[in-house]
């Protein structure tokens, strides 16, 4: 891949405006608001999406999104970091995340992560399956070859609470299209709601099924498998994901940092046309106020 045969002396050049890479240096805050109003606050040991969370710089309050019908999500849809695509053929290469937590309670582990594609607004008061077949593959980390930076293996399917479910737990499940190309697969069932799944904007991850690992499409969208759905018109966003790098915030006041130099993964190939966002998987019950770093350079 592709700092060429220069080394790290090309790397440094580089990073300081040399040749024709273009580093870019993306630092954001993450208030607890959206739209300007409190946020709901994050249940202890879940996954929350900072998608909609208020951030300076970059879009204010970004919409869950609105059609069941699948969305490629890229550089220009609304709550995307804003950084810029490299030219030509290049790519953009992420160097590495730091982040600060602004109260004890913040500690966690964030995740940086390409928002490939969304639908939403699927309600869970039905047993009935919502058809959402793409026709298409996701328009990046879609090669079907395992060898490729592209590989399509680790893009993983993401249920996005839309707004804060009932205490009854309901089954839910998707089909999808495998990382080879296989239609027709599906996740095994997996809860959603009840005590462990029913705060608004938490992320609950879907296993795929055994001997898979990754996502091209998807296909459907079913809840109250067996026949019980939670009688409420609730919604929920499916997405599919790509998580870049992870990194643990232990405690309040103290930086955090990783760089992918010296540590992995190692360079990873940032696509043109992403989404990068961010989730928090919190240890303790909080309202998330974070100051977060992200640093890249092109491979010119």
């Amino acid at each position: 891949m592709p700092l060429s045969t220069g080394g790290l002396h090309e790397l440094a050049h580089r990073l300081t405006g040399g040749s024709t890479g273009n580093p870019q240096h993306h630092w954001q805050f993450i208030y607890n608001r959206i739209a300007g109003a409190s946020a709901p606050q994050t249940v202890a040991n879940r996954i929350r999406s900072l998608w909609r969370m208020d951030k300076s710089p970059g879009a204010i309050s970004a919409t869950a999104p609105a059609s069941t019908a699948p969305t490629t999500c890229g550089t220009t849809t609304l709550g995307a970091m804003q950084i810029s695509s490299a030219s030509g053929s290049s790519y953009t290469v992420l160097l590495g995340v730091e982040a600060m937590a602004a109260a004890a309670s913040n500690s966690g582990v964030l995740v940086l992560y390409d928002r490939l594609l969304q639908c939403g607004s699927f309600p869970n008061n039905t047993t009935a399956a919502n058809a959402m077949t793409t026709g298409t593959n996701v328009d990046r980390f879609n090669s079907t070859v395992s060898t490729s930076p592209w590989f399509a293996g680790g893009n993983q399917i993401w249920i996005e609470n839309a707004t804060a479910l009932g205490s009854t737990a309901v089954n839910c499940q998707v089909k999808y299209v495998n990382e080879l190309g296989t239609s027709g697969r599906l996740t095994p069932l997996t809860p959603l709601a009840g005590a462990a799944a029913s705060g608004i904007d938490q992320i609950i991850p879907l296993p795929l099924q055994a001997g898979d690992k990754g996502v091209l499409q998807l296909e459907s969208f079913q809840v109250g498998i067996g026949g019980t759905s939670q009688g409420v018109a609730l919604a929920h966003n499916v997405i599919i994901a790509r998580p870049l790098l992870s990194l643990p915030i232990t405690a309040a006041g103290y930086g955090s940092w990783r760089d992918t130099l010296s540590g992995l993964p190692a360079l990873p190939l940032i696509p043109n046309n992403r989404c990068l966002a961010w989730t928090f998987l919190a240890y303790a019950a909080a309202d998330p106020t974070l100051y977060v770093g992200a640093h890249f350079v092109d491979t010119g």
